[in-house]
């Protein structure tokens, strides 16, 4: 039987999951990589895959109590549902930037027969951050995600909504990004882009609950870093990205 001839019934659906609590790839004062932590990913045929870190310390500049990762993929009710979720308590990012917990959850319900699945960040959070010792007040919004689920609805939607200001498409229309941030993160000690960009000197940049997105997959960062002098390279904390799709066997 040729695979144009076969049903949905006879479709295997592909889970896609995966979590991480924090991992870093640093250039300056020396090259030095962070490995993964609480790192997590789901088995393509569904399940439960789970990881805790406590008491991390990296030279006493790059702390957290907890981190924690969790992802689950099941059917229920003709629909292939996905769970993604990271959290980390009392992080510290080199004494400049601190948060008493941070969360990302992602869920993707992908109906049978969809060409993707719809995908929302309800219940992404982050509490108490403060930035160069001020307290920073975020506001996240997940609404509009919920409302253009997919990609195609969200490139064709998004300039429509409270994201129009964050969101960015590319000229092919086959990535685009934005952040859940309603408004702007505003901090007294750097300079803000794009709502959710927080740019401070001799530090580095900030990229506050941002988004990617690819047809049939959202990516979240909670916190995501491009360190500058003195200490330089890259950081992502709290994060992860979802669905899957349907094959023929």
């Amino acid at each position: 039987m040729s695979s144009a001839s076969r049903g949905n019934d006879e479709k295997t659906f592909s889970y896609h999951a995966q979590a991480i609590g924090l991992a870093a790839s640093l250039t300056k004062p020396c090259c030095e990589i962070i490995p993964g932590q609480a790192a997590t990913s789901l088995s393509q045929t569904g399940g439960e895959s789970y990881s805790t870190v406590k008491d991390f310390n990296w030279k006493g500049l790059i702390t957290f109590d907890e981190a924690s990762s969790y992802v689950t993929g099941s059917m229920d009710h003709g629909a292939y549902n996905t769970l993604t979720t990271s959290t980390i308590r009392n992080l510290n990012i080199a004494n400049m930037v601190q948060a008493e917990i941070v969360v990302a959850r992602i869920t993707s319900k992908h109906n049978l027969g969809a060409p993707e699945g719809e995908i929302t960040f309800a219940g992404s959070m982050i509490r108490n951050l403060t930035i160069a010792g001020e307290t920073v007040n975020v506001s996240l919004d997940p609404t509009p995600f919920s409302q253009l689920p997919t990609f195609d609805q969200f490139v064709k939607g998004c300039s429509k909504t409270s994201l129009a200001s964050n969101a960015w498409v590319a000229d092919d229309k086959d990535v685009a990004t934005a952040s859940l941030v309603s408004g702007e993160v505003n901090c007294k000690a750097g300079s803000t882009k794009s709502g959710y960009v927080v740019t401070i000197p001799e530090f580095g940049t900030i990229y506050v609950a941002q988004v990617l997105m690819k047809r049939g997959y959202r990516c979240l960062s909670m916190l995501r870093f491009a360190l500058g002098c003195p200490i330089g390279g890259s950081l992502d904390a709290c994060g992860g990205g979802t669905n899957g799709s349907e094959y023929f066997p």
